[in-house]
């Protein structure tokens, strides 16, 4: 079992939360003296017993105060902040869709399905330089940096939530920021110069594993 799936199981409450309840049980057993095994009473059997108890009554007792202080206070705040941060993610796909339009002709973005080698032979192919098909007045390039930011923002937002979203997801945000999309920008491919740096293949493979 991977190591974070690992810590992932032992961080979960409910498994703490049951733990509290067996333990809540035992000390029920010991102090009515319901003995599940029987045995003989002897001194080290009592002293057993009182530590039992005693480590008992504090785990339970700190299971209650989290419980109280940190879980359902933490559960009515994702409660209330879900619906914030879906509405979030969904713009974030919006986002990511957007982007990755740039680059196919308005005509077979809605019909065709784009292999990873056919799209990225599309958006290395692509002129960021000319207008874009949906915003007039804006250049491809200037489209395509304009969502990047919104992207930056959005994912900044949802990482601030950390404590509210999922593993999974938090993992696919942090990608998204070490990205080379996002640390390293789109340079476009220049006709006037053969010694300009372009990157359009690595962006286009990076934006279509991404969304």
């Amino acid at each position: 079992m991977p190591f974070k799936k690992i810590v992932s199981f032992f961080s979960k409450p409910y498994l703490w939360y049951s733990i509290a309840a067996i333990l809540f049980a035992l000390c029920i057993d010991i102090e009515l003296k319901w003995l599940l095994v029987p045995c003989k009473s002897n001194e080290i059997a009592v002293a057993a017993n009182r530590i039992i108890l005693a480590l008992s009554y504090s785990y339970i007792a700190a299971a209650i105060f989290h419980a109280l202080v940190i879980y359902f206070p933490n559960k009515k705040r994702s409660a209330a902040t879900m619906p914030f941060l879906n509405s979030k993610l969904l713009v974030l796909c919006e986002l990511f869709r957007q982007c990755k339009q740039i680059a196919i002709p308005s005509f077979d973005f809605n019909n065709k399905k784009y292999s990873k080698d056919e799209y990225c032979l599309l958006f290395s192919k692509t002129g960021f330089y000319k207008d874009d098909d949906f915003c007039k007045g804006l250049s491809k390039y200037t489209r395509h940096e304009s969502l990047r930011s919104k992207i930056i923002g959005i994912v900044t937002v949802l990482l601030s939530y950390k404590e509210f979203i999922s593993n999974e997801c938090f993992d696919y945000l942090i990608e998204v920021m070490n990205s080379s999309f996002i640390n390293n920008g789109l340079h476009p491919y220049k006709e006037e110069s053969n010694n300009y740096y372009c990157n359009q293949d690595e962006i286009g493979a990076c934006l279509f594993y991404l969304y």
